[in-house]
């Protein structure tokens, strides 16, 4: 089992608390320190090869030392372990028997492997006497983060990891055999690796950050700091320069421990640590803008080698800072229209040494709509429910979501959420979490945009016919005023062709439209009747507006040209048709050689058939009285004929003769009139 030991320091909760502040004035005050920008020769802390604050090393060095960290309950070594750290917070940890069974295990169990996916494994087991840590510690004053170990043999180079992890990560000691580690990354931990080549003549200090994805090493991590060539000693030689972000020393001779301690080399006095059985180091976090960070636990661990991916092998695990309690939230994934609604989780992240779930109430609210973009929100926005965290699901460990009621997205524009757990409804977490983050919570609702299709009258029709044209409106969101948009209908013409729209006939507006539908120039809008006398095609266009104020619809028109959006009126046209009409007479001459005048009467009839009996009436049926000499003439009234009925007409003619010197002339049916009428249509 790890056992742990140790004060917890004040609690620091990232920015939202004011210990770290206090702790640092004191130091300041204490140490008179010049510069915050260091990490060997700030006079915070001493890192000079040893552990005793009264022995300053060489050269010497002013600060705490790893004495004050250690509990005064600890036993105590060839020195003793003083406690009364003013650190914001401080850890010490023993692994000594029977703890140090707890061992890296399983392929994944790497520094640039995530700790769910790696995975990371531990098992009891055993490891080489240099690899098996005895103790570790660790101390944060403000911005400078100390740490430190010591082991059971020093035979060989040793390569030592130092992680600060942001959220709790340790060993899942619930179970038995090969066991996971419980927690995972999040971006901004810190992983130190210092090693220590050459019997600890040779110290390089390295300082990366975990970005997944997108590290430069391996798509996980980011090296902000050192080299491998870069020697990293505190004390030298050579020596880190003054204001230096990160180095590392081991012990290059017999030092006291504080606490309890044996080396297992043969004739190791107790309580003393040999040459290369005693590591620390620092980092400067301002120097590395890691300053608001705040790490949950830490974790120091042995490795086979130099390289960023080499064999883990022992592990010392704890707590370390109480974080307290951070929000983050993320709106639902979008896109959005009007209509739909939308909720915010809240997820309070609870993290450092003591992590009971927090209670009270998460308070959600939501800014906007905006006609412009807008990238956060606070409490001055319009509420929207408060949850419980007693129903928060918890996933992963040590965050607890909630989420807010729906909220109906009835105007477009731009949106924010915001939520917060205020301050004073838990103990634990007096001061609460307030959102910073808005990546996740804002975003756009776009305003409809209508469509129009319409139908006008086509034609072709007479001059005087009344015109008009229909739109059909579909897609339209309630207006965010409530006030109704309108349609403009113009003709123009009249026009030679479809596509030309220049001079305007006829124009009629038709108002408040705020439904989907049919709407008709003449029976809806406010021109009247259309009903143009001139003949040429009339052209139309109908264009949508928005009310004032309404954001929600956007305008639309039709184009001039488009399809079924023209109307022709026609010329009159005359017609043309003809009659032909034939006028016939026919002179009858009657003759004789002597016997005085001609007396008598001639008959003159007109037939339509060959045998001059018409059922009807003769179309010439006259008399003529003669009393004359020879020859003597009759002619018959002209007769106009349209449509005679037959192609030829027959003429029967006779004299009846009242001279008794002369006969009468029978009547004969040989005499004809032909004729063709043909008129055109």
């Amino acid at each position: 089992m790890v056992r742990i030991l140790g004060t917890t320091g004040s609690g620091r909760r990232r920015r939202y608390q004011l210990g770290a502040l206090f702790s640092l004035l004191a130091l300041l005050a204490v140490f008179a320190v010049p510069s915050a920008l260091a990490v060997h020769d700030d006079g915070i802390f001493q890192l000079d090869r040893n552990a005793v604050t009264t022995d300053p090393g060489d050269p010497a060095t002013v600060g705490e030392d790893w004495d004050l960290v250690c509990p005064d309950v600890h036993a105590s070594g060839a020195a003793d372990c003083l406690g009364g750290t003013i650190a914001d917070t401080s850890r010490f940890i023993d692994d000594f028997p029977p703890a140090n069974a707890t061992i890296f295990t399983g392929g994944g169990s790497k520094d640039d492997l995530a700790i769910q996916t790696g995975p990371w494994l531990w098992k009891n087991g055993q490891v080489p006497d240099k690899d098996n840590l005895l103790h570790a510690y660790a101390a944060r004053y403000d911005d400078h983060l100390y740490f430190g170990a010591d082991r059971s043999a020093a035979n060989g180079d040793a390569a030592l990891g130092v992680w600060f992890f942001q959220s709790a990560v340790g060993p899942d000691m619930s179970g038995s055999g090969t066991q996971p580690f419980i927690g995972e990354h999040i971006n901004g931990d810190i992983l130190v690796l210092t090693d220590f080549t050459g019997g600890g003549g040779n110290v390089t200090a390295r300082v990366f950050e975990w970005h997944s994805p997108g590290g430069a090493i391996n798509g996980t991590l980011d090296l902000i700091q050192g080299t491998l060539g870069t020697p990293a000693d505190c004390v030298g030689p050579p020596q880190v320069p003054a204001g230096d972000f990160a180095c590392a020393t081991v012990n290059t001779e017999n030092e006291d421990s504080p606490w309890a301690y044996q080396a297992k080399e043969q004739g190791s006095p107790p309580g003393v640590f040999p040459p290369g059985h005693f590591f620390e180091g620092g980092i400067d976090l301002t120097g590395l803008g890691l300053e608001e960070e705040c790490f949950s636990s830490f974790l120091v661990e042995t490795r086979s080698s130099q390289s960023v991916d080499s064999v883990l092998k022992d592990f010392v695990a704890g707590s370390f800072e109480l974080c307290g309690a951070t929000i983050t939230t993320n709106a639902q994934d979008g896109p959005f229209v009007l209509g739909d609604t939308v909720t915010d989780t809240a997820t309070v992240h609870v993290t450092g040494g003591s992590t009971p779930a927090p209670e009270g109430f998460v308070d959600f609210y939501i800014c906007g709509p905006s006609a412009t973009v807008i990238s956060s929100c606070d409490a001055d926005g319009t509420p929207v429910s408060s949850e419980d965290l007693a129903g928060a699901v918890e996933d992963p460990v040590n965050s607890f979501s909630v989420t807010s009621d729906a909220v109906t997205l009835s105007v477009a524009g731009n949106y924010c959420f915001y939520a917060e757990y205020p301050a004073g409804q838990d103990t634990n977490y007096p001061n609460g979490a307030f959102l910073t983050d808005f990546t996740d919570e804002c975003f756009a609702v776009a305003p409809n945009q209508p469509g129009i299709i319409t139908n006008a009258t086509a034609g072709p029709v007479d001059p005087g016919t009344p015109l008009s044209d229909t739109a059909t409106i579909s897609g339209l969101a309630t207006p965010s005023t409530g006030t109704g948009g309108m349609i403009t209908f113009t003709a123009y013409g009249p026009h030679g062709d479809t596509t030309t729209c220049t001079t305007v006939a006829y124009t009629s507006v038709v108002s408040d439209v705020v439904l989907n539908g049919d709407y008709n120039s003449f029976t809806d809008g406010g021109g009247g009747e259309f009903a143009p006398t001139a003949p040429g095609t009339y052209n139309w266009i109908a264009a949508y507006e928005p009310g004032a104020g309404d954001v929600n619809n956007l305008p639309t028109s039709t184009a001039c040209g488009d399809a079924n959006e023209s109307s022709v009126v026609q010329q009159f046209n005359p017609a043309l048709t003809t009659a032909q009409t034939v006028t016939i007479t026919d002179t009858v001459t009657v003759t004789v050689d002597g016997g005085g005048n001609l007396q008598g009467t001639v008959h003159v009839e007109l037939f339509r058939n060959n045998t001059c009996t018409d059922p009807v009436t003769p179309l010439v049926d006259e008399d003529f009285v003669i009393d004359e000499s020879s020859p003597a003439d009759v002619t018959t009234t002209p007769l106009t004929i349209v449509d005679p009925g037959e192609a030829s007409l027959y003429w029967l003619v006779s004299f009846d003769s009242t001279n008794a010197a002369h006969t009468s002339i029978a009547a004969t049916c040989v005499e004809t009139s032909s004729l063709v009428i043909n008129d055109s249509p």
